[in-house]
């Protein structure tokens, strides 16, 4: 299975979802000229299937694809890196393109990464696809404390409502409320003696 991951390329574009956080139509349209040393990517456009022309790699901006620059992760500076000297340039100048150097079409890739699941034991009654990594890393900068306002910019939400509703965890213990209790200001000789009278 790890010869089948490498022949397929997958674990970079897995390791390229969780740490970004782009859609798997954002992450096979990203091209190396919008790859800066200096730790940001641009996000400049996208890959559609188009009828007659197979994949094909679009820069119009909507409401789900809009143009922006996002910082990443030290781990992934490093991978990136290391790519760029591994794998030979082409004509595409995508950083994923497909084993025959077109343009990757997201469809494939789930149905490869779905076999890599299943053969590991995670074959989950529910899918992992580009957007679950978005939603987990979302949620990961929920729990560090990062506005909703900064996370629907590196998402490219246009509401920020759609980043709260939709993408962050909800339903969970929230241990943070309980810390937040335990750290406001309060009187505790008042306390001892509410506790006396009631003992």
């Amino acid at each position: 299975m790890c010869e089948y991951c490498r022949k397929q390329d997958i674990v970079d574009v897995i390791w390229g979802f969780a740490e970004t956080g782009l859609r798997a139509s954002e992450s096979f349209g990203l091209l190396w000229e919008d790859f800066d040393p200096k730790k940001t990517l641009k996000v400049t456009g996208k890959v559609i299937w188009v009828k007659g022309q197979a994949m094909v790699r679009v820069t119009e901006e909507n409401s789900k694809n809009i143009h922006r620059e996002i910082a990443l992760p030290d781990a992934l500076m490093t991978r990136r890196a290391r790519r760029q000297q591994k794998i030979p340039d082409n004509p595409t100048g995508l950083i994923y393109p497909s084993k025959a150097e077109t343009i990757m079409d997201p469809t494939n890739f789930n149905d490869q990464w779905r076999r890599v699941r299943k053969a590991l034991g995670f074959d989950f009654d529910f899918d992992i696809t580009g957007h679950t990594w978005c939603k987990t890393l979302i949620t990961i900068g929920d729990d560090a404390g990062i506005s909703a306002v900064a996370l629907a910019d590196h998402a490219g939400h246009v509401e920020t409502s759609i980043t709260q509703n939709s993408y962050m965890g909800r339903k969970r213990v929230r241990f943070a409320v309980a810390e937040a209790v335990n750290q406001a200001p309060r009187d505790d000789h008042g306390d001892a003696e509410l506790s006396a009278e009631i003992t």
